[in-house]
């Protein structure tokens, strides 16, 4: 081997050396900076849990969870029941949803939608509740009356001491046995009073209510005086019933709210 060649050989090996080197140092460079990113976000960890504690008192793992119902600070303390939220300093359930026994939050339903129980629909409104097979929210409909021959039921109320007056004559039925909506010129409050009594309830205050669409009409004239037991023994012109609102105008639907039935126990 020339002394050239060997000159040659001992160049490149100190440049392969040197490049080895700057190599190393750029590795020690990255290394260097990566311990800096972890030691910045373990002292970010440090000072939230720090500032959890000043706000709280406690971490999360020392905080102990809220069942539905509970006092709680945040929607934190909730955790225990999935998609509770804090509100007013009570774990409570979300818009769309409400507490079913402080355990778990059941989706509202809307009318005519699926249910199970009768909160799927009350949590939408108060005047559904879940009824028929199958089970699908719908208004409330109450157990009829008898007065003098004539069904009396209130449908459409909050509970069965409210809502629209529905009325069957003991000749009306047919083979459908359909309830009639009343249409009553002068409704008042001494009409109110015979109805509820009929319904062996108290009271006997007016309520606004809308005539419902293509349902039959009892289109009648009522002239109480308040001591009667049933409506029709008010009647002073009892007009026919018929299919239709367009007689009905707005403020004729006899509508109620009674005092609550005493109960026997």
């Amino acid at each position: 081997m020339s002394r050239l060649t060997v000159l040659l050989l001992v160049c490149l090996a100190g440049a392969a050396s040197r490049a080895g080197a700057d190599q190393l140092e750029r590795l020690g460079d990255r290394l260097s900076a990566l311990e800096d990113a972890v030691a910045d976000l373990a002292a970010l960890q440090r000072s939230q849990g720090d500032l959890l504690r000043r706000l709280t008192g406690l971490t999360l793992g020392e905080r102990q969870a809220a069942a539905l119902g509970a006092a709680c600070t945040d929607t934190l303390d909730c955790r225990l029941t999935d998609g509770a939220v804090c509100s007013g300093g009570v774990c409570g359930c979300p818009a769309g949803t409400w507490n079913f026994s402080n355990s778990t939050c059941r989706p509202a339903a809307a009318e005519g939608e699926p249910c199970r129980l009768s909160g799927d629909c009350t949590a939408t409104s108060p005047t559904l509740t879940c009824s028929g097979r199958p089970r699908r929210c719908a208004e409330r409909v109450c157990f009829p009356a008898v007065a003098g021959g004539y069904r009396y039921r209130l449908v459409g109320g909050a509970s069965c001491d409210e809502g629209r007056v529905q009325a069957v004559g003991p000749d009306w039925g047919g083979d459908d046995f359909e309830w009639w909506q009343v249409c009553a010129d002068s409704w008042g409050p001494q009409e109110a009073r015979v109805l509820c009594r009929s319904l062996d309830r108290g009271g006997g205050e007016v309520v606004r209510a809308d005539a419902v669409s293509r349902q039959r009409v009892w289109k009648v004239s009522l002239n109480c005086a308040g001591s009667e037991s049933a409506l029709q023994e008010c009647v002073s012109r009892l007009g026919r019933p018929r299919i239709g609102i367009s007689d009905c105008r707005q403020g004729s639907v006899a509508a109620v709210r009674c005092e609550p039935r005493t109960p026997l126990f």
